[in-house]
């Protein structure tokens, strides 16, 4: 029997006899055999260590798992506690860089500082919903029933006026556990401005939420601002005054296309002030058909190429328009692509075919737990560990580092 296939038998083996029962080798318990055995070439390969392209031979995973917890079938992850806990011993202390709080737009209290015993995802495919199965080749946001995008409309509704529902859970405390069950050290948290009809000051509730918190130096926040209110710019300066590095960009969420002369305007001042944008990019098929417009992608080159000097990301990679996006940051050094959102294959793909150095992590929590976007990252980087750590803190940490910021 080959030496590594020595060492699998004997862990799995060693699991089986502690137990009194006669020697059986689960599929499952074969991966994580093969983990633990430290495999990293051969019949059941585990790839090379190296950056882009593919493994030589790869692992097969599961594709489909039942529900968000399901992901305990990879070898990557386990239930323990009732909670979902990554299980990979080697991760560095990762960075998601697209997170986001409890959506609240109204006058309503929120307590960001609430812990509760389990998070309510505003794509919730563990909540109620037992027929959920969570796929990994397609777009994330493929598993929503009719059903579950009705809930998360309401939810929305619900939270943004009155601060109840689900987003009563999307808190400091609850992210911060999830990052610990995770292995993540810091979180990038992305407000959006919605609101014209009153002041909006969603940056300044989460801000004013992380600095009260114990571990405020675990999370960085962008601020937004909204193109067409009239104070747009003093706003944006005054922002870049108090120490924020970026501001997050959601054309449908805000109504308003990245070409748009306001929004325009608004880039230029960024660009003046020396602050990254971080753009929702592409769409995703939740959003309302009239809305849809504001974020094709072909609505984002203008700015890309007007302020080459400005750093952007494109959050969740152009959506369901990933070939679209992925034309325009292969042709513009000043574009960044984040991770969260797209298939195993999409992800594959992105890989092979574009800087490596400008990938970012995000998992777009509270839409759905950390672990949905990990699991993929953690799958395309089977046997890559230079490239799975690239994506998960080094990239980030290099680009924070360009606005003067390093996470603890």
């Amino acid at each position: 029997m080959p030496a590594f296939k020595e060492r699998a038998a004997e862990y799995a083996f060693g699991r089986y006899a502690e137990r009194g029962e006669p020697f059986r080798l689960s599929r499952r318990d074969f991966l994580r055999a093969c983990l633990a055995a430290g495999v990293v070439a051969g019949t059941f390969g585990c790839g090379s260590d190296e950056g882009g392209g593919s493994t030589s031979a790869e692992r097969s995973f599961p594709m489909q798992v039942q529900g968000y917890k399901g992901l305990a079938d990879l070898p990557f992850f386990e239930i323990r506690g009732g909670r979902l806990k990554v299980a990979v011993q080697d991760l560095p202390p990762a960075i998601d860089f697209h997170t986001h709080l409890g959506f609240v737009t109204g006058p309503a209290p929120m307590d960001y500082l609430r812990s509760s015993p389990e998070v309510r995802y505003l794509i919730d495919c563990d909540g109620e919903h037992p027929a959920c199965t969570f796929d990994m080749t397609d777009y994330v946001n493929g598993i929503a029933t009719e059903e579950m995008r009705a809930e998360m409309d309401l939810d929305l509704a619900l939270g943004a006026l009155f601060a109840k529902g689900a987003i009563e859970t999307q808190t400091l405390p609850n992210l911060a556990a999830e990052m610990d069950d995770m292995g993540f050290a810091h979180a990038v948290l992305l407000p959006i401005a919605m609101n014209l009809l009153q002041p909006d000051n969603m940056t300044e509730r989460w801000k004013g939420a992380v600095d009260a918190s114990e571990g405020k130096e675990r999370f960085i926040v962008l601020c937004s601002v909204h193109p067409k209110q009239p104070d747009a710019v003093a706003k944006l300066r005054g922002y870049k005054e108090q120490g924020y590095i970026g501001v997050k960009f959601h054309p449908s969420m805000q109504h308003i296309s990245p070409d748009d002369p306001a929004s325009m305007q608004l880039f230029e001042e960024c660009d003046r002030l020396g602050m990254m944008v971080f753009f929702h990019a592409g769409p995703t098929g939740l959003e309302p058909e009239p809305l849809r417009k504001y974020v094709k992608m072909d609505r984002y080159l203008a700015p890309v190429e007007a302020f080459p000097d400005m750093t952007f990301v494109f959050g969740h990679s152009g959506a369901r328009e990933w070939e679209g996006a992925m034309k325009i940051a292969r042709g513009h050094d000043n574009v960044w692509m984040g991770t969260h959102g797209q298939s195993v294959a999409h992800l594959k793909a992105t890989i092979s075919q574009f800087d490596n150095e400008r990938l970012l992590f995000g998992s777009d929590w509270p839409f759905y737990p950390l672990a949905a976007t990990l699991a993929k990252i953690l799958i395309v980087c089977d046997g890559r560990k230079a490239l799975r750590d690239k994506i998960l803190v080094e990239n980030a940490r290099r680009l924070l580092a360009r606005f003067s910021v390093t996470p603890a």
